[in-house]
């Protein structure tokens, strides 16, 4: 016990100092500075310490003298783990610096970072700390001491001098923070490269926009504007985020440019969603990629008014989760489904996926040697590459739809052209054996008239002939009774009428001609020439970003089936040019009087009575149609040819209906 007791007694001063020896935390090391020239830049981190501010705000005095400095051994500053969860406060870092050389020295003490709350640099020698920087949210551009987006200081030490740096650090965000010293002119030859490479970066997305407005005929103009806003919001989304937004003098608060950052970046998110509904057709996928939609445009909002950083930053990390599974999902329906487009879609939301999970968890977010925005700014290069292949694939794919969808008409007016020929030289045989029985039925009538006089004087005769028995007069009576019957027959033959004779053996064919329809056309149902102007313009529709409805129906009509398809082409050209919304309507139904109404509804920008009835004259348009004023033309006279009526419905701003009206027919049997 004594023993024991002797124990406690010699240990217990040294227990007592230990907290006091903690707190005291020796200066750190100087960083040595051996060159000004080259490349060459330190971290500072790892030869630095940081303090919390406990109270806002500490002097630099009242921080130097602070015994709650620790030490740093990572090459970065992580503000989480250095405050409680949900502490703001600023963080303090001090660090020695010696210049080796034997002159003067000038370096560059580099945060690495753009925006701050608030950044103080002070550098003490011997006397009190004398402030080198000074800026916080409302600084402008031109308050910094040295022009660069990142916020930095000069650094000017005599040879063999050493100073020791006080920073306060109070960050917009809570990424990891950077801080470098760096030798002054290979910064600016940094700068120099890393400036070449985002000219051409923003250069080449500015020259895909532009090609891709060219392109605005070939893609359609809804999916250009859309794919042009996608490229454009992701532009100012890289140039909000880098900085460059203040750095140019275009925002003044570094807290709005990055609320804009965030905005641009949604605004992103939403263009890449609105080219999903306009190049897929994404059947019960529509509402949930809406629903996604209009979330983004709700977060874009939300980014400008929500007063704290970290609820922005969970949003947008919801946003950024929710709009990868929307791509991934809808891009699966899109290639299950066999629509061009698909796979590259796929293929960059899983690679954008994957690196920013193993940036996350590798490097917390930020690889060695990269800056955040030079992270982001390959992100969008592979969003926009997978959408832009995306736009190749899915033209591709409806010029390949349309071309059969050609071809195949172009085979079947080959077929309607050799049905047409046969059809002509059967007509033409009917109508020589309707001439020839016609010649038949004027010599019979003349032949019968010819007889019947004769055979009167006939009957005259034998009547007054005496030298004839009762029988034998009888008997020639009778014979004259019969051949005048004959004659008679032969008499009321009528040559003006439309005989339709069964030929001799002379034309085996036309012997089995059945009675065509006066008008030379055949009766089909309405189906059967629907049902394939529908296949042939659904997919141009709805690549427009227009929903193309179709009513069906086997209603009955007669009619010339390729001039009817060429009719219909022609309007649902017609309505292509001159609607921007909404919905093509292309019907065929029974009306109550028998008749069979054909046509189509749009929701363009239509036209007065008065323009309608003129746009049916030849070589009458509009001041901004291509075509040669024959399309509306041509589609009135196939209607007249195939006893059909035309009507026009329309108004300036309500859309067009027209419709061909066919009268009652019935199928053969």
């Amino acid at each position: 016990m004594t023993h024991l007791i002797r124990l406690l007694a010699l240990f217990l001063p040294l227990w007592l100092a230990l907290p006091v020896a903690a707190q005291q935390l020796p200066a750190p090391a100087p960083i040595l500075l051996t060159d000004d020239s080259g490349t060459f830049w330190q971290h500072i981190t790892p030869a630095a310490q940081a303090l919390v501010e406990p109270i806002c705000c500490l002097s630099p005095t009242e921080a130097a003298a602070s015994t709650e400095w620790s030490a740093q051994a990572t090459e970065t500053l992580h503000p989480d783990r250095l405050r409680p969860a949900g502490n703001a406060a600023a963080i303090w870092v001090r660090f020695s610096v010696r210049n080796t050389l034997d002159r003067h020295g000038r370096w560059l003490i580099d945060t690495r970072t753009s925006r701050f709350r608030g950044v103080s640099i002070w550098q003490t020698t011997q006397g009190a700390p004398q402030p080198l920087l000074s800026l916080d949210l409302s600084s402008p551009f031109t308050a910094r001491p040295v022009p660069h987006r990142h916020v930095m200081t000069d650094l000017t030490l005599a040879p063999g001098e050493t100073t020791t740096i006080l920073m306060r650090l109070d960050p917009l965000q809570s990424a990891p923070i950077d801080l470098r010293i760096a030798a002054f002119d290979p910064v600016w030859a940094s700068e120099s490269s890393k400036f070449l490479w985002s000219g051409i970066f923003y250069g080449s997305m500015l020259g895909v926009i532009v090609f891709v407005l060219m392109s605005m005929p070939l893609i359609g103009r809804a999916i250009s504007f859309a794919f042009a806003g996608l490229m454009l919001s992701g532009l100012l989304w890289s140039l909000a985020e880098s900085g460059a937004l203040h750095q140019l003098g275009l925002v003044d608060n570094q807290f709005t440019a990055l609320r804009l950052a965030y905005v641009f970046l949604h605004l992103t998110y939403a263009g890449g969603l609105t080219l999903l509904l306009l190049m897929f057709r994404l059947d019960r996928w529509t509402t949930p990629v809406r629903a996604n939609l209009a979330f983004q445009a709700a977060t874009a909002l939300l980014c400008l008014l929500l007063p704290r950083l970290t609820t922005i930053d969970l949003l947008s990390q919801t946003a950024f989760a929710a709009s990868l599974a929307t791509f991934i999902l809808t891009s699966l329906h899109a290639i299950r489904s066999r629509q061009g487009g698909g796979w590259p879609i796929l293929t960059g939301a899983l690679l954008i996926a994957s690196v920013s999970l193993t940036l996350r968890i590798a490097f917390d977010n930020t690889p060695p040697g990269m800056e955040a925005h030079e992270v982001n700014r390959s992100l969008l290069s592979i969003f926009a590459m997978a959408f832009g292949f995306a736009l190749i694939g899915r033209v591709a794919e409806i010029r390949k739809a349309r071309d059969r969808a050609i071809r195949a008409e172009l085979a079947a007016s080959t077929e309607k052209l050799r049905l047409s020929r046969e059809l002509r030289d059967r007509e033409r045989a009917y109508d020589r054996f309707r001439r020839d029985a016609k010649r038949r039925q004027t010599h019979y009538a003349t032949l019968g008239h010819d007889l019947v006089q004769p055979l009167a004087a006939l009957r005259t005769a034998v009547s007054r002939d005496g030298a004839l028995d009762d029988t034998r007069r009888d008997h020639l009576r009778q014979a004259i009774d019969y051949l005048q019957s004959v004659a008679s027959g032969l008499r009321d033959t009528v040559p003006d009428s439309d005989p339709d004779p069964v030929p001799d053996s002379g034309d085996r064919h036309a012997a089995h001609l059945p009675a065509p329809d006066a008008d030379g056309h055949e009766v089909l149902p309405a189906a059967t020439v629907l049902d394939n102007v529908h296949a042939m313009f659904e997919d141009e529709v709805t690549a427009k970003g227009l929903t193309f409805r179709y009513t069906r129906s086997d209603t009955p009509i007669k009619g010339d089936p390729v001039l009817l398809i060429r009719s219909l082409s022609n309007l649902i050209v017609n309505a292509l040019r001159h609607t921007d919304s909404g919905e093509l309507h292309l019907f065929a139904r029974a009306t109550p009087d028998g008749t069979t109404a054909i046509g189509l509804t749009d929701t363009g920008s239509g036209m007065s009575p008065g323009d309608a009835a003129r746009y049916l004259e030849p070589g009458q348009k509009g001041p901004d149609s291509p075509g040669q004023g024959l399309g509306l033309t041509s589609v009135a006279r196939a209607a007249e040819s195939m006893n059909a009526t035309l009507t026009v419905d329309t108004a300036p701003g309500k859309g067009t209906t027209i419709t061909l009206t066919f009268p009652p027919a019935r199928r053969h049997t």
